[in-house]
């Protein structure tokens, strides 16, 4: 009975060879600039199909009629997917691209060493972030720099405008801090003047590390590099509005033009932030020096800690020559708590 049922089904297998025929798959695989991709693995999921592409790019696979998703990986290259399907007595061509794994980023220019240079070139421990990551992670002041920068620490001291800065652990709480912070070149020298306004900037550049031999006093922990953008010979201009918790209001405006194509150039930066402060001045069980009661007096009930900040940026780039460059740069902030 057994061998009569076999019988029975070689039999229906050689009436239909479209059952046992397997369908041919083959193709070429290239990455996306036309170079080929050799000893790249296609495969069928889910079967045992499977094959490497050759030194021309080219291969070759062979499965039975169905619906299937072919896969191919190789060494340095985002894996690719497709859908495939192989019907009865069909040869099916394929042309896979894939993408490869690192792509290729405009180099960033940087100052730190005093001279224009790729951060491959300096020889310092360096942490760069650039115009768009500071918009991405809405670093806004100094503080925000905690969670990007390795080895960056930053306590406030009760306002926003006084902090203390440390740098692989290197701090001196005085008024004259362990990290120097420059600003378009300019050093801001003691802890009440270099919480800068993260506004319209260029680039970031954190050196870690002493680097007294070129920024000379407070640099023992390192140095904060922060540049604004200048202007250009495209005119460009921005509005920024942010609104957030404990009643955070923030407005910024920006405007950068030629006034001399080539030679004359203007830019203008304007920004105000508010916050409300934690704390309510609770007076309502005090007495004054004289013992009368102070509640419903003119502080009782009144919030404590309110911020406010101005901040404003003036600049004039003058090119006299190919060699020279006139500049004048001035910046104004006024940080208030009450």
């Amino acid at each position: 009975m057994k061998t009569t049922s076999l019988l029975l089904i070689l039999v229906a297998f050689l009436a239909n060879p479209g059952l046992v025929r397997s369908q041919v798959l083959e193709g070429t695989i290239h990455s996306d600039s036309g170079e080929i991709v050799v000893g790249a693995k296609i495969q069928l999921l889910n079967t045992i199909a499977s094959t490497y592409s050759d030194s021309e790019g080219r291969f070759t696979l062979h499965a039975l009629p169905g619906n299937y998703v072919l896969l191919a990986e190789a060494h340095g290259y985002l894996s690719h997917t497709d859908s495939i399907s192989l019907t009865a007595d069909s040869i099916v061509h394929l042309h896979l691209t894939m993408i490869p794994l690192s792509i290729e980023m405009n180099e960033i220019m940087i100052t730190a060493s005093k001279t224009e240079s790729t951060e491959l070139l300096v020889p310092s421990a360096i942490s760069i972030l650039s115009a768009e990551k500071i918009n991405d992670t809405k670093t806004w002041d100094l503080s925000s720099l905690t969670g990007l920068i390795p080895n960056f620490q930053y306590g406030d001291l009760g306002v926003g405008y006084q902090q203390q800065i440390a740098i692989r652990g290197i701090s001196i709480f005085s008024e004259t801090p362990a990290t120097a912070t420059y600003i378009d070149g300019v050093n801001a020298l003691d802890i009440a003047s270099n919480v800068f306004q993260l506004i319209d900037i260029e680039r970031i550049e954190i050196l870690r590390g002493p680097q007294g031999t070129l920024y000379g006093r407070n640099a023992l922990g390192g140095v904060i590099n922060v540049i604004t953008k200048a202007p250009s010979n495209i005119s460009t201009g921005f509005i920024d509005v942010n609104f957030g918790n404990q009643g955070l209001q923030k407005y910024a405006l920006g405007y950068k033009t030629p006034l001399i194509q080539q030679k004359l150039y203007l830019g203008i930066t304007a920004q105000y932030q508010f916050r409300e402060g934690f704390y309510i001045n609770d007076l309502s069980n005090k007495t004054s020096f004289l013992h009368e009661p102070l509640a419903g007096s003119a502080e009782d009930g009144k919030r404590m800690g309110d911020e406010s900040s101005w901040y404003t940026n003036l600049y004039l780039t003058y090119l006299p020559g190919n060699n020279w460059k006139l500049t004048f740069n001035s910046k104004f902030q006024d940080d208030r708590s009450v």
